[in-house]
């Protein structure tokens, strides 16, 4: 008499029909096939007593099947009341896949939800792929009384829907999340919303809202607007650490914005993190002569990140940095990588201030006799 399959001669083979469908569905009826031959048995899979089998079928369901194993949604939808928590969260995914030919299953993984909270963000990725019955359970959602159900729906606007036009047609429901009383919802708001006109104001408020992440937060998504800056500078001196640094970077990318230059973006060329140096440099250009002064002194930066930066801004700047002529000369032995914003990224510290200096000065012979880049831009 034949012994039985073992557990694990049984998971090896479920892995392996993966495969037989891949290769069936390059087939014109390969569809069907795998409708007719592949997804009964791995249905009944579904109901096996060991916990592992049930995974490894959930995986073929999760990663191959889609919408074609949608006859199993009964199947699925009973798993969502699984003892063994992975197998529930495999089970929404599955379902998540198969669209809106899975909005049977919205309430009761709405319900899964509910009774476990940590599961939110498995189930509301989930039901907004289930057409517009499933958006529009995600839009209730939004302002669900359990504030970690809040928080993921918030986050998942901002982390999935890339989509300009969609983000902006979500703004009205988002905004009033940045008065949330929630930290966490407020946090997560502010990272999501779009900045429009309604919404600036309130995003700029966060920037002094009492609680640390909704500050960091804040600095980290408000946009780079004169508006915003006197905010920005007094988290300067913020308790937190993070939130100072986020106010650091900030700060730099205003350069250009806010006019006149105020001393303390000034002094971020001498901040320690050399990310907040580069970064500095990268965007003083967009100020014009006002920043010659800055820049010619970064050009003497030590990481030559900073200095290829420097440079490259002061090119932007044109014939009004002509102040900083001699400093670039000086860099034109800089063999030191730099990165630079166009083109392939690639160039060396004496590749900037040359392309700088014929910017600035109208030369071309600047450009002759220059090193090679190395394919590693080192």
């Amino acid at each position: 008499m034949q012994r039985p399959f073992s557990d694990s001669e049984r998971i090896e083979a479920i892995r392996e029909v993966g495969g037989l469908i891949v290769l069936a569905m390059r087939r014109p009826d390969g569809r069907h096939w795998v409708a007719d031959t592949v997804v009964p048995p791995m249905s009944q899979m579904l109901h096996d007593k060991s916990s592992e089998i049930r995974a490894a079928a959930l995986g073929i369901f999760e990663s191959y099947l889609g919408d074609g194993g949608k006859v199993a949604i009964p199947d699925l939808i009973q798993l969502l009341e699984d003892p063994d928590k992975k197998i529930r969260l495999a089970a929404i995914h599955a379902l998540g896949g198969m669209g809106h030919a899975a909005e049977e299953s919205i309430p009761v993984i709405v319900k899964v939800m509910r009774d476990d909270p940590s599961t939110a963000g498995r189930c509301v990725e989930a039901i907004q792929r289930m057409g517009p019955k499933g958006m529009g359970a995600y839009m209730a959602m939004l302002n669900d009384p359990n504030e970690e159900i809040r928080t993921t729906a918030v986050l998942l606007a901002g982390g999935t829907f890339h989509d300009e036009q969609r983000r902006l047609q979500l703004a009205p429901k988002l905004m009033p999340l940045l008065r949330d009383p929630s930290p966490k919802v407020r946090a997560a708001a502010v990272s999501a919303v779009v900045p429009t006109a309604d919404a600036l104001p309130l995003m700029i408020n966060l920037l002094r809202d009492k609680d640390t992440e909704v500050r960091s937060q804040a600095a980290f998504h408000v946009p780079p607007v004169r508006e915003a800056a006197p905010a920005v500078i007094a988290l300067l001196k913020d308790d937190d650490p993070n939130v100072r640094e986020a106010a650091k970077i900030k700060l730099a990318k205003m350069a250009g914005v806010v006019k006149p230059l105020p001393r303390e973006m000034i002094s971020l060329a001498d901040d320690p993190e050399s990310y907040v140096r580069s970064t500095l440099a990268r965007n003083l250009g967009r100020a014009g002569s006002d920043a010659v002064t800055a820049l010619t002194k970064l050009l003497e930066d030590g990481d030559s990140v900073v200095r290829g930066a420097a440079a490259e801004s002061l090119g932007e700047i044109g014939p009004a940095a002509r102040a900083a002529a001699p400093a670039l000369k000086a860099r034109l032995a800089d063999k030191g990588a730099a990165i630079r914003r166009a083109g392939d990224g690639k160039w060396l510290v004496c590749h900037a201030a040359a392309e700088a200096l014929n910017q600035i000065l109208g030369d071309k012979n600047y450009l002759a006799g220059l090193p090679p880049i190395p394919p590693d831009g080192k």
